[in-house]
């Protein structure tokens, strides 16, 4: 009996250190404005990883916009964006994920179609 307490204890602690994971990355987005919502003058539109430490970033300073291409040791400005260019890459960003869903409630959907049933058929397995 004492060993499987001790199961239990230790897989709530797993368990409560990824929900504290959770909520620091949350944080720490939100304190270093991560999406770019809202600034101070500049603005991350969108960014796409195309390699290891390397990506293309969509960025509005001021009344500029331009398209960056971003590695480790150098930052170049690839073109100048228009208002027609940044209105595609959000009608196509929209249209991609119009779900409005966040990591943590994809996590928890198949969290629950894995251990508890799906949301479909209402019933556990």
């Amino acid at each position: 009996m004492s060993e499987f307490f001790t199961v239990i204890v230790a897989l709530a602690a797993v368990i409560g250190l990824i929900f504290l994971t959770m909520y620091i990355t949350k944080s720490l987005m939100k304190k270093f404005n991560f999406r770019g919502s809202g600034g101070k003058g500049i603005r991350i539109i969108d960014c796409a990883g195309i390699g290891q430490d390397k990506f293309i970033a969509a960025v509005q300073a001021g009344e500029k916009k331009l398209l960056l291409g971003v590695t480790g040791s150098e930052i170049r400005v690839l073109c100048e964006l228009s208002d027609e260019d940044i209105a595609a890459m959000t009608t196509e960003e929209k249209s991609a994920d119009n779900t409005g869903k966040t990591f943590g409630d994809y996590l928890a959907e198949n969290i629950r179609e894995k251990f508890g049933g799906s949301k479909k058929d209402g019933k556990g397995t």
